[in-house]
C-alpha cells in the first residue's frame, strides 16, 4: 500500500491497498509468487495505469 501511496498518491494507492488487501484468503493466488530466503511471498506491486480510464 505504501509504494501505492508513493507512486499515484494518498487517495488513489489507498483504495489500491484496499483492494489488494480484500484479495487476501487462503485460495490459490493469481499472480506472481517469489520466493525469498526459502519463503514465498505473493507479489502484487503497483503497476502504471492498472486503475486508469
Amino acid at each position: 500500500m505504501k509504494l501505492a501511496m508513493d507512486h499515484y498518491g494518498f487517495l488513489r494507492g489507498f483504495i489500491m491497498g484496499c483492494d489488494r488487501l480484500l484479495r487476501e484468503n487462503n485460495e490459490e493466488w493469481v499472480y506472481r509468487k517469489i520466493e525469498i530466503d526459502g519463503q514465498i511471498f505473493k507479489y502484487d506491486p503497483p503497476i502504471a495505469n492498472k486503475y486508469s480510464k
